[in-house]
C-alpha cells in the first residue's frame, strides 16, 4: 500500500502540534511523545476498546512493532514514524 499520504499527514500533525504548543524539540519531549504513541497503538489492539477493523495478523504486527520499542532508551518520534511506515510498506 502507498502510505506516503498518511506519513505526510502524520508529519504535518506533529509539526502543527509543536508549533501551536510552542514546544521546543527536546530529547525529553521526543522520547515521551514516542512512548505515548506506542502505548496508544498497543491500547487500540489490547486495551479496553480495541479496534474492530484489524485482522488478527495486523494486531500481531502492532504488538511485534510496539513491544520491543517500549524499552528502548533512545527513542524519538521521527525515527518511530519512519520505522512504522517502513513496517507498513513491507506488509508485516
Amino acid at each position: 500500500p502507498d502510505d506516503r499520504g498518511l506519513a505526510a499527514l502524520f508529519a504535518s500533525a506533529r509539526d502543527a502540534y509543536r508549533q501551536e504548543r510552542q514546544l521546543a524539540e527536546t530529547e525529553i519531549f521526543a522520547t515521551r511523545t514516542a512512548r505515548f504513541v506506542l502505548l496508544l497503538l498497543l491500547a487500540r489492539v489490547d486495551g479496553k476498546s480495541p479496534v474492530e477493523y484489524l485482522t488478527p495478523a495486523q494486531q500481531e504486527t502492532v504488538r511485534r512493532f510496539v513491544l520491543p520499542r517500549l524499552g528502548r532508551e533512545a527513542l524519538n518520534l521521527e525515527e518511530l514514524s519512519a520505522e512504522w511506515f517502513a513496517t507498513l510498506a513491507v506488509g508485516e
